[in-house]
Parts: C-alpha cells; sequence; structure tokens
C-alpha cells in the first residue's frame, strides 16, 4: 500500500509516545511494527532499517476518527487491545464513543504489546489523548 508522505511537524502536533507492538493482519498472523502517538494521530511503520529510517506502512490513524478504544479483551489475550474507527464521525455522538458499535473487520486495528505494563500505558496515554 502506498502512502502519501507523511509531515511529522505540524502546528500543534507533538510526539507523546512510541513502542515496538505487533498487529494483526487480515489472514490472522502478526507482524511487528512501530506504532507511534502523536497529540492527534497514530502512525504505524515498519521497523527500523539500519540507516535509523522508519517506513510508514499505512494512512495514520487521525485520533478523533477513534470511535472505541477496547482494551478488556478475554484473558487470553491480555495483551490485545482493538482501535475501532471510521473515515467520518460528524455522525457520532460522545455517547457513541462509550458504547460499542458494530463496525466492519477492516475500520479495526488489533495491536498486540509485549507486556500488560505497555498496554496499560498505552491505555492511559489514548484515554487522555481521546
Amino acid at each position: 500500500m502506498c502512502t502519501q508522505p507523511l509531515k511529522v511537524c505540524e502546528k500543534g502536533r507533538k510526539w507523546l509516545f512510541g513502542s515496538r507492538l505487533y498487529r494483526r493482519e487480515t489472514d490472522g498472523s502478526w507482524s511487528p511494527v512501530w506504532a507511534f502517538l502523536f497529540t492527534d494521530i497514530i502512525v504505524l511503520t515498519s521497523h527500523m532499517t539500519r540507516d535509523r529510517v522508519f517506513f510508514v506502512k499505512e494512512t495514520p490513524i487521525r485520533l478523533d476518527d477513534v470511535v472505541t478504544l477496547h482494551f478488556n479483551l478475554p484473558k487470553k489475550h491480555e495483551n490485545e487491545f482493538r482501535l475501532l474507527f471510521g473515515s467520518d464521525n460528524s455522525h457520532h455522538s460522545r455517547l457513541d464513543r462509550i458504547l460499542p458499535l458494530r463496525t466492519k473487520k477492516s475500520n479495526q486495528v488489533v495491536l498486540r504489546t509485549a507486556n500488560v505494563q505497555l498496554k496499560c500505558l498505552w491505555n492511559l496515554l489514548l484515554q487522555r489523548q481521546m
């Protein structure tokens, strides 16, 4: 998938956090990604090259488009969390952010952390930005 160049130096945009995560692909496999949380977007990148360069794998997820965060998944998935989003959430109310919505699988990103502590940190930071 080809994406447009990403300009991270935007007015009002600040980098908050980044860590290595694993993303569930459509075939059910897990691929390593680096996730970078900014004040308004989440950027998923490929692994770091020898030149310390990250390649953006897809269009960044705007935090305004995130409808629901799912961090309380069954125990067998204790390191996983889900972001449910849409391209246009202008019709969603504040209540819709609390209640789960049925969405297509293409409108969700499933991520896995290395440990529960890192998952808790992502939960805290994402809740603050929402």
